[in-house]
């Protein structure tokens, strides 16, 4: 289970969002709507992780100095005062508090990487984006008892561009047919 964060620590933050998101597709509306912040001293996006309560579990920032993204940190967790607000990625979702309720009323997810395009889809769709994100490219089977629990039928995975090259690869086959096998596995036993 992860551990549960005081959210007045978000209080620090200024309650704004990188322009560029705005520019991709994100407004104001979906941004206020995931908690989006941004902290102007560290040059990053502030993206808050709840679970399905809403409880704060976890906050990843998106760095925007160049040096950092250079270092490989592009999305890392927030470190502040001595502590990273990290979480353990396999056992959640991004958008599970935010969606959780459009998806279990429709009974089935749009499943992609990264929470940028959560908040896309959630602006395209006019706060309706039934989208979940697994903050990479594993899918574990913590994240399918989740999908189950929440009565899910039907999963449509979104996964980036960047490995359309690898689609046709052994390693990708492998990776998606033990991904796909899992979700079928368990999306059959609940409909027996």
């Amino acid at each position: 289970t992860p551990k549960i964060y005081d959210s007045s620590i978000l209080d620090r933050f200024e309650d704004c969002y990188p322009i560029g998101w705005y520019n991709e597709g994100i407004d104001e509306v979906t941004a206020e709507k995931f908690g989006i912040m941004f902290d102007s001293m560290e040059s990053q996006a502030i993206i808050p992780h709840r679970d399905r309560q809403g409880n704060l579990i976890g906050i990843r920032v998106r760095n925007f100095k160049p040096e950092v993204v250079e270092r490989g940190a592009k999305y890392t967790p927030l470190y502040l005062g001595g502590e990273w607000y990290r979480f353990p990625t396999g056992e959640t979702f991004y958008g599970l508090y935010e969606n959780g309720e459009d998806i279990e009323r429709e009974k089935m997810v749009y499943l992609f990487e990264s929470e940028k395009s959560i908040m896309m889809m959630d602006s395209h769709y006019n706060g309706h984006g039934m989208s979940l994100a697994t903050m990479g490219t594993n899918f574990s089977l913590a994240q399918r008892d989740i999908l189950l629990s929440m009565g899910v039928k039907r999963v449509v995975l979104c996964f980036d561009r960047e490995y359309q090259d690898e689609w046709y690869g052994e390693e990708y086959k492998k990776w998606f047919y033990v991904a796909l096998k899992s979700i079928i596995i368990g999306l059959s036993a609940t409909t027996n």
